[in-house]
């Protein structure tokens, strides 16, 4: 499971349903994660991209883009690999949205 793999490598995760969050707007989601200064990974890019633009203020938000083709698909260890990778490049992550499966290799 990705959460468990996330938090062996450190991080400190906190699923949708943990944090009573799940069903809700992506504009809570990322003010929640905001007031705790977390960071959002999520396959719903295109609606958290469109709520970065209003929110500017936020920790960032790692996206994970999907392929119509599933087989084509981030496996789980290759999101964690790309997290290590995208950790590793220094980019500064606050306010930004990062696609984490071009820090896939």
């Amino acid at each position: 499971m990705l959460v468990e793999q996330l938090r062996t490598e450190g991080h400190k995760v906190f699923t949708a349903t943990e944090a009573g969050l799940q069903g809700l707007t992506e504009k809570k989601v990322l003010e929640f994660a905001s007031a705790n200064n977390l960071l959002v990974l999520t396959i719903n890019c295109d609606d958290f991209v469109e709520e970065t633009r209003r929110k500017r203020n936020h920790p960032g938000v790692l996206l994970v883009y999907q392929n119509e083709d599933s087989i084509k698909n981030m496996s789980y260890q290759q999101i964690v690999q790309a997290i290590r990778n995208l950790e590793a490049s220094q980019v500064s992550l606050p306010n930004g949205c990062h696609t984490l499966n071009q820090y896939n290799y």
